[in-house]
């Protein structure tokens, strides 16, 4: 007996083979529309994100599937009826499922995941963001501590979260060795989460320009790159504890040293000169403003008003700049660092 297809039964079967996917994206976008997602509904959006996140692992290698499996974890945070709870339990839900892939050796994985996390934008987030510090490829990193930033302010009044995200920015920035990923790290740890974590901010910062100090002092050349990290010790000082004060001013002042000594290397390029005169007159300030916040008087000759043009007798310039850095580390002998 011969089978025969009836026409009138064809858009049936073809609503029969593709109803499960149509019904599971309804059921997600149903679900964070809800004010107060229920336990259930909130199951669902678990299940519905664990099996796109499935759906994006398989997809390595190639770019196209990639990016649809990409944008069908993010394409339902887009929607406008998406309700505050419902679009925080599907970062939740993300960040859950990928937080095992953010630092996952295969590039193109990692990154969009990382980019999935970042286009949701939520604090919900960061425990995810931080796990991608780890990652092998600088690019994730890069992009995993710019989307830390863009939370700062979700982040303000988030302890447990900015305790994770300063902990995890610490460790990373003192083992990182690409410049552009230490420099977004250093623009990460700006937070301003209020005086309660201001020395935790710190420490991660100390750590940090620790380890900077080190690898100066092994040889590295590249004082220049810790501009930002300047800057975020001077921001945080302010509210830093005191013990915190004596590190952050310490640190300073040997990026300070490190600075004066690669200017009078005998073999420096002229043409090298303005830029570390620059990073001379950054470090100078940040130390300037941090004495005067401790009430100290910072010296009164500047080592950058001696480094700011190249001098025709040179060791008369290095003996005027040495005697400067000198007064300031006299001053650092004082109250109320007791810097040795």
């Amino acid at each position: 007996m011969r089978f025969r297809l009836s026409l009138g039964l064809l858009p049936c079967l073809l609503l029969a083979s593709t109803a499960p996917s149509a019904l599971a994206q309804g059921r997600l976008e149903d679900a964070i529309k809800k004010p107060k997602p229920t336990r259930q509904e909130l199951a669902t959006i678990e299940a519905e994100v664990a099996q796109r996140v499935k759906k994006l692992s398989e997809a390595v290698g190639d770019s196209a599937r990639l990016q649809d499996a990409k944008e069908r974890l993010t394409k339902p945070a887009k929607s406008k009826d998406a309700s505050p709870a419902g679009l925080a339990a599907l970062t939740q839900a993300c960040a859950k499922e990928l937080s095992s892939l953010v630092a996952d050796e295969d590039l193109d994985l990692g990154m969009a995941s990382v980019l999935i996390l970042r286009e949701l934008d939520d604090v919900g987030s960061a425990e995810a963001l931080a796990a991608a510090l780890r990652s092998s490829h600088a690019s994730v990193r890069i992009m995993a501590a710019r989307s830390i930033h863009l939370l700062h302010k979700k982040l303000k009044g988030k302890k447990e979260e900015c305790e994770t995200v300063i902990s995890a920015l610490g460790l990373a920035g003192a083992a990182e060795k690409n410049p552009f990923a230490l420099r977004r790290i250093y623009e990460a740890i700006k937070i301003d989460p209020g005086t309660e974590l201001a020395d935790r901010i710190a420490d991660a910062l100390i750590q940090v320009l620790a380890s900077r100090v080190r690898q100066l002092a092994q040889g590295s050349r590249d004082e220049q790159i810790d501009v930002e990290g300047v800057e975020a010790a001077a921001a945080c000082y302010a509210r830093a504890g005191a013990t915190q004060r004596v590190g952050l001013m310490r640190n300073l002042s040997a990026l300070l040293a490190a600075a004066v000594n690669h200017y009078f290397e005998p073999d420096i390029g002229s043409e090298q000169l303005p830029r570390i005169a620059k990073t001379i007159a950054g470090i100078e300030q940040a130390m300037t403003a941090m004495a005067r916040e401790s009430k100290a008087t910072p010296p009164s000759v500047k080592i950058a008003d001696i480094t700011k043009t190249r001098a025709s007798d040179r060791a008369k310039q290095e003996k005027q700049a040495r005697e400067a850095l000198a007064a300031w580390l006299k001053v650092l002998k004082g109250e109320p660092w007791k810097i040795e």
